[in-house]
């Protein structure tokens, strides 16, 4: 897995030499809208797919908590912390996960603003 390949220069050519090689499974990540544009499919070779991730929704947030448990309010949690997986997977204290929340949502915007 790669995380962040966009901030090495010429990464797609060596993506594409560790696919031709056949011995791995190839795993991009990242934020990035440019990170699979068109002009980069061309030097994979096409061979890629795009999977988007979405918060959960209200509905899989109330799936999630008869699963693990946690939250009693559950349309509260979900208005104060949204749908990220990780709260109701292990849900904690409100504050700790309004602090995850934040983590999630600035520190990627802190670093692409560098």
């Amino acid at each position: 897995m790669f995380t962040d390949v966009q901030n090495v220069k010429e990464w797609e050519l060596a993506i594409r030499d560790i696919t031709a090689r056949k011995l791995y499974d190839v795993y991009l990540t990242g934020s990035d809208s440019d990170l699979l544009s068109s002009g980069y499919t061309t030097h994979l070779g096409g061979r890629f797919n795009t999977i988007r991730m979405l918060p959960l929704s209200y509905a899989e947030c109330l799936e999630f908590q008869k699963m693990f448990g946690g939250a009693d309010g559950v349309f509260h949690t979900f208005v104060r912390t949204g749908g990220f997986p990780i709260l109701w997977r292990n849900p904690t204290d409100i504050q700790s996960d309004m602090q995850t929340v934040r983590d999630i949502v600035d520190i990627p915007i802190a670093n692409d603003i560098e």
